[in-house]
């Protein structure tokens, strides 16, 4: 966090808000894992930052440049054991579901039309009823999805709706 051209960490900012503020300090789990729907093992950073009255909680996946990423927030005075309660059931609950399926592609069908897949090497990245995905840029900054962990481009994401077209699309 930057404040006034200084440089603070997330834990002196939020000890410096918390005194400001007349707060006690929360000290909170900085590691959390949870399995995904394959039972695969997977790690999370846990930060807290506090905005004023709001709390935000965050779980970033270790280890993955792009990866999941979940947060919650609350008010400024809710129990911290209630706001990582809300957190890691939004991290099992979106991590029991595949939005995207990664699959290998027999060799005889690796030249055919695939509606809703991008690739993957030699597998194919495809949506799955009900999808959802977390918006983020990629590494020349332009927009992008992480879905089920992998990044996926706007040209990409495109692609995969293409079989929709003529379809209305609500958010």
């Amino acid at each position: 966090m930057s404040i006034g051209g200084a440089g603070y960490c997330a834990d002196c900012y939020n000890r410096m808000t918390e005194d400001l503020m007349g707060l006690e300090h929360v000290d909170h789990p900085r590691l959390t894992v949870s399995f995904d729907v394959d039972g695969r093992a997977r790690a999370f950073d846990v930060e807290r930052l506090i905005f004023g009255d709001v709390v935000s909680w965050t779980a970033r996946e270790q280890g993955a440049e792009s990866g999941f990423e979940f947060n919650v927030t609350g008010p400024v005075d809710e129990d911290p054991a209630d706001a990582l309660s809300r957190l890691y059931e939004k991290v099992d609950r979106c991590l029991s579901v595949r939005s995207a399926e990664l699959g290998e592609v027999p060799e005889d069908l690796k030249n055919a039309v695939w509606p809703h897949a991008v690739w993957r090497g030699d597998r194919h990245l495809g949506l799955s009823e009900g999808s959802f995905g977390r918006l983020t840029v990629d590494g020349a900054g332009d927009l992008a999805l992480v879905i089920d962990g992998e990044l996926v481009t706007g040209r990409e994401f495109l692609d995969m709706l293409h079989s929709y077209e003529g379809f209305t699309l609500r958010w």
